[in-house]
């Protein structure tokens, strides 16, 4: 019985297939694999800045605390505040040096700028040990009742993306307590912002509860 061979034509149509299929493909599991790894470091990041948070009180007397309180209310600007409260942080985030470069520029998800004005806009940058970014904006009018302080992590530092949702995620420090970015934000909110056409911030808060792989 004689077996009819595969032409060249039909192997070249084969091949083509498996190269569109492949170009497809890759791109997809390499970005799942980006996320995974975006979304651990976010965590872990997000488990030593709360434990470096419960620390500093757990540390520091109620005195200290009240004295703190009022050297931060007897400030002149808010830069001096920011410095008070780095001085506090500084070493539990293990921050080394003042982070300065004009073409540092955060985006949001949707690919957007991050201007100023806006509340995601931070303009005081510092490195840590392992190369992380951390922003850092007094949210002063609001003490007694707010959110005191917001902080920003860019996880890769300078190196790209730098995108909210991707390698930038952010808290809300208050005075008992500190939330991620969205954490009371409705779900629906949530999950419009952590999406290509969102800006990413609110991926602080739903990455910590739902991986979204």
């Amino acid at each position: 019985m004689k077996i009819k061979a595969f032409t060249l034509v039909e192997i070249g149509i084969v091949f083509s297939l498996i190269l569109i299929v492949s170009a497809l493909v890759i791109p997809l599991v390499v970005d799942d694999s980006k996320k995974v790894q975006e979304i651990s470091m976010w965590r872990h990041t997000y488990d030593d800045v709360s434990y470096a948070f419960q620390s500093m009180f757990v540390n520091n007397s109620i005195e200290y605390q009240t004295a703190l309180s009022e050297k931060i209310k007897n400030a002149k600007d808010s830069e001096e505040i920011e410095d008070i409260v780095l001085k506090e942080f500084k070493p539990y985030l293990r921050v080394e040096s003042k982070f300065e470069d004009k073409k540092y520029r955060p985006k949001y998800l949707n690919s957007e700028r991050v201007k100023e004005g806006q509340y995601y806009y931070f303009n005081r940058f510092y490195t840590t040990q392992n190369d992380t970014i951390v922003g850092i904006k007094w949210l002063g009018e609001l003490y007694d009742k707010s959110s005191v302080l917001a902080l920003m992590f860019d996880l890769n530092g300078k190196a790209a993306p730098n995108t909210w949702g991707k390698d930038i995620f952010g808290v809300n420090v208050y005075k008992d307590r500190l939330e991620p970015f969205g954490k009371d934000i409705p779900p629906y909110e949530v999950s419009n912002d952590c999406s290509k056409k969102g800006r990413g911030v609110y991926c602080s808060y739903s990455y910590l509860t739902n991986a979204q792989f």
